[in-house]
């Protein structure tokens, strides 16, 4: 895509076409003289529009806001002008933009100019919240939400054009409800399974929900509003959880949650759960697997391991008329049905809808890291569709949500594009 943008006269692995190259002058390629653009690739084999994030260099702007135009038609595009924190004594003369990239061709890409504004770089309302004290609830076209003030999760999302109650009520637990788990037993996590093989199959867990300490108004977004909360968790954890929702009508339908844990490193053996208590207390759970799509515990060899599954891009639970699709692009392991480690079913009980996704452990010997801590983040969203369960419009919001669109800042080459006459 770059070089077919620079006429073939530079790929994109050569100097300054990087968002990590933004120190200092214009070097390379972004030194000449050809208009200064943000390309923005589409990898989907269908047309799409989308949010993308890209950094651009100071020196394109000359120290005002920069000002997108789309290359083909010659429009102002409305974007959202980060600037670096003020103690980032490097970059700050760089900004971060967002903006809604429309109408993107199926695997192809558009250009939008940068230009100079000549306004000043005004900082996002990140300080800004609503009027409530506490906000809890969400809404816009598509859906409405709201949040356990007690946990920080979901306990209710409501579909608005159809009524349904997408968080299953009575389940134990709410949606995106962060559990933690630690082996209650001597011999810690060799209690449950060691080189000699199986362990005590009742070994005993204790389990821990978070605990919310604030929620307030999400940082200003881009067609898209959104909740900030926090939630403290044992041995010191805090979770981070911003959940958003689109005004976009092409991006409207889903509802987006970014959690970013920071942990403390620990030594012992440990686990995370996020629960998704979807639709009904029948509904069938399915599971995007390699190859196919599978009912975990029916579609299945009997004596197969059915305590956890490892997933592609998505997880869903159907209900009679409708499902509700769970993309899972960070997380690629799940228990169905509750919380099942330690229980080694010879069968898993029948779905019941709800789906835990296991964020992290450290039980097994192999393969694993004994200690697991720092800054981690990780993605869910979430759409409901209509009419019975489709494998294949599952896939298609399952593989958006993992590759979204992806801008790159580059000099477009004369012809590139077609240009657009300037209208003042």
């Amino acid at each position: 895509m770059v070089a077919a943008a620079t006429a073939g006269r530079v790929s994109g692995r050569e100097q300054g076409l990087t968002n990590a190259t933004l120190q200092g002058a214009p070097s390379g390629y972004l030194a000449s003289d050809d208009p200064a653009a943000v390309l923005v690739y589409n990898p989907l084999p269908a047309p799409r529009s989308d949010i993308v994030r890209v950094g651009v260099p100071g020196y394109f702007f000359n120290g005002h806001a920069p000002l997108l135009r789309d290359a083909a038609s010659g429009a102002e595009v409305a974007a959202l002008v980060h600037p670096y924190p003020r103690e980032d004594v490097v970059n700050r003369r760089h900004v971060h933009v967002e903006f809604l990239a429309a109408d993107l061709p199926a695997g192809g890409h558009k250009a939008f100019l940068i230009e100079d504004s000549g306004h000043d770089i005004m900082s996002p309302a990140s300080d800004v919240v609503s009027a409530e004290p506490h906000p809890t609830r969400l809404e816009n076209a598509a859906y409405r939400l709201e949040v356990d003030p007690a946990t920080g999760a979901l306990r209710g999302l409501v579909h608005k054009a159809s009524g349904h109650e997408l968080v299953r009520q009575g389940a134990g637990y709410l949606l995106n409800e962060a559990v933690y788990e630690r082996v209650a037993a001597p011999g810690d996590r060799n209690a449950m399974a060691s080189w000699d093989g199986i362990g005590d199959r009742n070994v005993r867990f204790e389990r821990t929900s978070f605990a919310a300490a604030r929620i307030e108004a999400g940082d200003e977004k881009v067609f898209a509003r959104g909740l900030h909360v926090e939630a403290m968790g044992p041995q010191g954890m805090r979770l981070v959880t911003e959940i958003v929702l689109h005004d976009h009508p092409d991006l409207a339908d889903r509802v987006d949650i970014v959690n970013t844990l920071h942990k403390p490193i620990v030594g012992r053996g440990e686990a995370l759960y996020h629960a998704f208590p979807l639709a009904t207390p029948d509904g069938q759970i399915y599971l995007a697997v390699a190859g196919g799509v599978m009912r975990p515990g029916l579609d299945q060899v009997p004596g197969t391991a059915t305590d956890w599954h490892g997933i592609q891009n998505w997880f869903a639970v159907a209900a009679a008329g409708y499902s509700v699709v769970v993309a899972s692009p960070d997380v690629p392991l799940v228990q169905c049905t509750g919380i099942n480690t330690g229980l080694w079913h010879q069968e898993l009980p029948p779905s019941n809808g709800l789906v835990m996704s296991w964020t992290l452990n450290n039980y097994w010997f192999t393969n694993f890291p004994a200690r697991q801590g720092g800054r981690i983040t990780y993605r869910y969203s979430l759409t409901l569709q209509q009419g019975a369960f489709d494998p294949e419009r599952a896939a298609r919001f399952g593989a958006a949500v993992r590759h979204p669109a992806w801008g790159r800042v580059v000099r477009l080459a004369p012809d590139a594009v077609e240009m657009p006459q300037r209208v003042e």
